[in-house]
């Protein structure tokens, strides 16, 4: 039984035992990723990246068109880095 719950329940006054800290994990720390998972993920950002970068130099967009494919390739570019981050882990050495 929960300590607090069998101090209510035999009226007790004493205070109440606290819940356990939990301390955050560390920023430095790293979850281990499967290195089959970046693979695939890496498959999958390079055909968009080359999408947008072959519509962005075929040109004609207007100003809505232009500002989403920019975004567009920014955040694929930005996930391509990510993915070759985990590639190299903690140490900086590719996996």
């Amino acid at each position: 039984m929960d300590p607090r719950a069998a101090a209510q329940q035999a009226g007790s006054t004493a205070e109440p035992v606290p819940e356990p800290r939990r301390e955050p994990p560390p920023a430095t720390s790293r979850v281990a990723v499967p290195r089959e998972l970046l693979h695939q993920l890496g498959n999958v950002l390079t055909p968009m990246l080359l999408a947008v970068q072959t519509l962005q130099r075929r040109g004609g967009h207007d100003e809505l068109a232009a500002s989403l494919l920019a975004t567009i390739e920014e955040c694929t570019t930005q996930a391509a880095e990510l993915v070759e981050q985990a590639r190299q882990g903690p140490s900086g050495e590719r996996q």
